[in-house]
């Protein structure tokens, strides 16, 4: 009588993609206390009363839409652009949010709205900004590319031990990358982009590339 065996279900080993977020909109980011500023607030009180200024979260990057009666600008800026992400407090009451958002000439200004006295809403655009910075940004590029690593190293793993079960050879690519495994070391990029190694070291200078 034939033996009946079951059949053998396998699960797949994923690796879990970036943090996925939902479009988030801040309207009403446009500052009204330069109108406090002697001789200036009198001088451009058409171009502020006016102002409107809107922030949207999308999927991959921050789009902040700027316009008054003088001029109108959209930014697009990825979140791998966005810098740091500062809270900041301006004479004693004035809350805004620094980062590479709202560049005018070689700095950014920083988001500052209303009269300065809305800490809520400052406080709610930092933590927005910094989550999809950190989920979706070159820091969870480069630990989605460090788990990466984790799970291919974690099925070789299991491979070889498959293998010397069923007494099979290693083979010859196998052979070579485990060499080239042991003489690079382990390497690792930091936040910055520099390269950690960390073992010895391949002799020559490095190389880039370009595609």
């Amino acid at each position: 009588m034939a033996a009946m065996y079951s059949p053998v279900q396998i699960q797949e080993a994923t690796v879990p993609g970036p943090r996925q977020f939902e479009q988030v909109e801040f309207r009403d980011l446009q500052p009204l206390w330069p109108l406090c500023i002697p001789y200036f607030g009198c001088m451009c009180c058409p171009c502020i009363v006016t102002c409107n200024q809107t922030l949207v979260l999308e999927a991959e990057e921050a789009v902040l839409t700027s316009s008054n009666i003088c001029w109108s600008s959209v930014e697009r800026r990825p979140y791998a652009q966005i810098g740091e992400v500062i809270e900041m407090k301006m004479c004693l009451c004035c809350h805004a949010v620094k980062s590479n958002l709202n560049e005018s000439g070689k700095q950014a200004v920083p988001i500052c709205p209303g009269w300065g006295c809305e800490a809520a809403k400052v406080a709610q655009l930092k933590d927005a900004l910094q989550e999809r910075k950190v989920g979706r940004g070159n820091i969870a590029q480069i630990q989605q590319a460090e788990l990466t690593v984790a799970y291919v190293k974690d099925i070789n793993a299991k491979m070889d031990a498959v293998m010397a079960h069923l007494n099979l050879g290693t083979p010859p690519l196998a052979n070579n990358a485990e060499v080239m495994e042991r003489e690079i070391g382990d390497f690792r990029i930091t936040e910055a982009g520099a390269a950690i190694v960390t073992g010895r070291q391949v002799a020559g200078p490095v190389t880039h590339a370009k595609v």
